[in-house]
């Protein structure tokens, strides 16, 4: 199960938890605490007891959704179909019905006294966990588009890995520009363009070198990515045949290198305005 959730959290969205928390477990209470003496005005619910309400009904809401949403992502596995959007909607709606149930059998009421008492803290909680939970799910599911997409461009240098070597076995060096690989058909033309930027024929800035897998590690970039494409970062391929995700920090560092100088100056005269 926290393997599936982990997917879409991010250190960021900490945030987001605690203030659903907050609002749940000190709002939610207050509004209960102010709903029980409007409808029972003979009794004077204490605050802290409210409190322990709210807790477990949103545990057991929290677990209960948590376990459907893993059923659900389980499910999508086996079809290889992504349930995890739809997942999270009825797993909220699942939270809901948990905790209205926990109020139920805690409040000792028939089932329309328990929802007029606890509809308006309800009410409250599902705004603020919404708008939260929205939030948090559409950042979610930007930065996992944004991390699938570098993973596809790494695959796509692989594949132009295998171009360039199929390439040089053949003609005996390297080509002059990526174009030759799709114009002499050892790549598809659209495996030049990186996934996240569509907008470029070639995604791509090359300097003609050899790759050398059996020679060891090297740091000498042969292919990146343009800066456009993913903001964040590049991928870039090594002659040693690696293709690498380097944040933006993380590719300057590699730039600065002495066997990338000439590699690094042909880049910024490329990509300068």
């Amino acid at each position: 199960m926290l393997g599936a959730i982990r997917e879409f959290l991010y250190g960021w969205q900490f945030i987001h938890l605690t203030v659903l928390i907050v609002a749940w477990l000190g709002g939610g209470s207050w509004l209960l605490m102010r709903s029980l003496r409007k409808h029972d005005s003979s009794i004077r619910t204490k605050f802290t007891k409210c409190l322990g309400t709210a807790l477990l009904a949103g545990v057991a809401g929290g677990i209960t959704g948590g376990a459907i949403f893993y059923m659900i992502n389980a499910i999508g596995g086996q079809i290889q179909v992504d349930l995890r959007v739809l997942g999270m909607i009825i797993a909220a709606l699942t939270v809901i019905a948990g905790a209205f149930v926990t109020f139920y059998a805690m409040l000792n009421r028939p089932v329309k006294a328990t929802l007029k008492v606890v509809g308006s803290p309800m009410l409250a909680i599902v705004i603020i966990g919404s708008v939260v939970v929205g939030d948090a799910t559409m950042r979610a599911v930007k930065a996992r588009r944004a991390f699938l997409k570098r993973m596809q461009c790494q695959a796509t240098l692989s594949y132009i890995r295998s171009g360039l070597i199929a390439y040089e076995r053949d003609v005996g060096n390297p080509p002059e520009r990526l174009e030759v690989l799709f114009e002499e058909q050892f790549v598809d033309e659209g495996y030049l363009g990186c996934p996240a930027n569509s907008s470029d024929r070639v995604g791509y800035f090359y300097i003609p070198a050899r790759i050398r897998i059996a020679d060891g590690e090297s740091d000498k970039i042969v292919v990146c990515d343009f800066g456009r494409n993913h903001k964040i970062g590049r991928n870039a391929l090594l002659t040693d045949g690696r293709a690498i995700w380097y944040s933006n920090e993380e590719f300057s560092a590699l730039l600065a290198k002495e066997e990338n100088a000439s590699f690094a100056e042909a880049l910024a005269a490329a990509e300068s305005p």
